[in-house]
């Protein structure tokens, strides 16, 4: 994850280098807010497949809600599984580069904020920055205590959704794992809430099925707005879209084997989390 950081940080110098202020600051917000919609409706496609009682995220929410803290490496690397990274290839490759390096930037925003709030002792689980290719860092929990204290993640917050699924495999709330913009948790918690009172009573396979077809729907649809006006594949292009493709297959070979290990069973891992 340490060098796929690195090609992210080489794909933005090279990309918003070529823009803006405005334009780069236009391609952030798009970013973020697809990057947010689609963790909540990709979220809730989780969480409609949990009456399936296999998969990391169930024994996450289930079993042990610590485990992503016993293995950083794979936790990280479960958000490019199959079709996640095939996805943000695609994206990569049909939509403006620059809106698709700023969601992938949030996207690994996202990731370290859903970790943190995972993690006890913040101390031995942070290593030092010189060891920024081998796992977590210190700079890391550095962002996240910033973010923590403009009150842009919350462990309060995130708490409040595991207490909800707990009670029941099929019963959820507190959708969000950050909230930059002003009303946004609430815009986008409602939103959610509505699309989950839908869906959730549905039969199980149907509930399934109902939520990858909203998730397919709204990323279409997104793709379409956002799309490029020619798909000629520059490096920098090249470079991220290869980059994701090869997370999606190398990741997919690599995690399943170790987590089958560990007696955990990774029937369905390709949704947004």
């Amino acid at each position: 994850m340490g060098l796929y950081r690195i090609g992210i940080g080489y794909c933005l110098f090279q990309l918003s280098s070529n823009a803006s202020l405005i334009e780069n600051i236009q391609a952030c917000v798009i970013g973020y807010l697809y990057q947010a919609a689609a963790f909540c409706i990709a979220h809730l496609g989780l969480h409609a497949g949990f009456h399936i009682k296999g998969g990391l995220a169930y024994y996450h929410h289930h079993v042990d809600p610590a485990i992503y803290q016993k293995i950083p490496g794979i936790h990280r690397a479960s958000y490019y599984l199959g079709l996640s990274g095939i996805g943000l290839a695609i994206m990569t490759v049909v939509s403006d580069p620059l809106i698709a390096v700023w969601t992938c930037v949030w996207y690994q925003i996202q990731i370290l904020a859903h970790e943190w709030y995972h993690v006890g002792d913040t101390d031995r689980f942070y290593g030092k920055n010189s060891q920024a290719l081998r796992g977590p860092i210190k700079a890391e929990l550095s962002l996240m205590n910033l973010l923590n204290r403009i009150g842009i993640v919350n462990k309060e917050h995130h708490a409040k959704h595991h207490v909800s699924t707990k009670r029941n495999v099929t019963e959820s709330e507190a959708w969000t794992d950050m909230a930059f913009l002003p009303g946004e948790r609430v815009i986008f918690e409602k939103a959610t809430d509505a699309l989950w009172k839908l869906i959730g009573p549905l039969p199980d396979a149907t509930r399934l099925f109902a939520s990858r077809m909203v998730f397919l729907v709204f990323n279409l649809i997104v793709l379409y707005l956002i799309r490029r006006s020619d798909l000629q594949l520059e490096a920098t292009v090249f470079l991220l879209a290869g980059m994701h493709v090869v997370l999606a297959l190398l990741f997919t070979l690599r995690i399943t084997r170790e987590l089958r290990e560990r007696g955990i069973y990774l029937p369905d891992q390709h949704n947004w989390y």
